[in-house]
């Protein structure tokens, strides 16, 4: 998981054209293809991530995924805080100052269920204060292809499903999890799954981390 702060992830924007719904995704990789038909599901999910992934999710790090097909609208930009982590472990941030993530999310479609991803991990800088000029920028992740969104409106709880490619020959899953706020995320949680050859189909898992706001509330901005 430290390998997340001497990265900068490249955006790259790839374009999945629809398959049939009798076509595996697994058969379609080398093509860049995908089930367009998103639902929510658990199968859903494991489709487009792979099943070592939801594992490492869901069985090894214990992260919530939000089910459904109505899920909330969580378009805008909000910051998680003095990141609390539970395998302390694996630490993701190693360095003098407090580290802080913006999410930034938008173009969220649910009648397709696809939303617009960035994460931009940051350090406080000397003042220990977010948002100045002595803040560094230690890492960015970006959503690559389609970004799936998950989870239900009666209760405005909420999956984000990501790749995103750090390099030519590498893909990391990336899963936010949370509550709909007015204007914040409640109990958002960061999951992050990195695989031994950086591809989720054919890799094991190398490492993974489960981050979350350690106030519980990741405020917009």
């Amino acid at each position: 998981m430290k390998n997340i702060l001497y990265i900068i992830a490249l955006t790259i924007t790839l374009t999945f054209s629809s398959c049939s719904t009798e076509t595996s995704y697994y058969d379609t990789l080398g093509e860049g293809q995908i089930d367009r038909v998103f639902t929510g599901s658990e199968d859903d999910i494991i489709n487009y991530i792979g099943q070592p992934a939801y594992n490492e999710l869901t069985e090894v790090l214990k992260f919530p995924i939000n089910l459904g097909s109505t899920p909330p609208t969580i378009t805008g930009n909000f910051l998680m805080n003095e990141i609390g982590e539970y395998d302390v472990s694996a630490s993701v941030f190693d360095g003098p100052f407090g580290y802080y993530v913006q999410f930034l999310m938008d173009s969220q479609d649910n009648d397709g269920s696809t939303i617009n991803y960035v994460a931009r991990f940051l350090n406080y800088g000397l003042d220990g204060i977010a948002f100045t000029s002595d803040d560094e920028l230690i890492a960015q992740e970006t959503g690559i292809g389609d970004s799936f969104v998950s989870g239900d409106t009666a209760s405005n709880n909420f999956t984000v499903i990501v790749k995103t490619q750090v390099a030519t020959d590498r893909i990391d899953i990336i899963a936010l999890s949370g509550k709909r706020g007015i204007t914040t995320i409640i109990s958002v949680q960061y999951a992050f799954v990195h695989f031994d050859n950086g591809d989720p189909y054919t890799g094991s898992v190398e490492n993974s981390s489960r981050l979350i706001d350690w106030d519980g509330t990741s405020e917009g901005f």
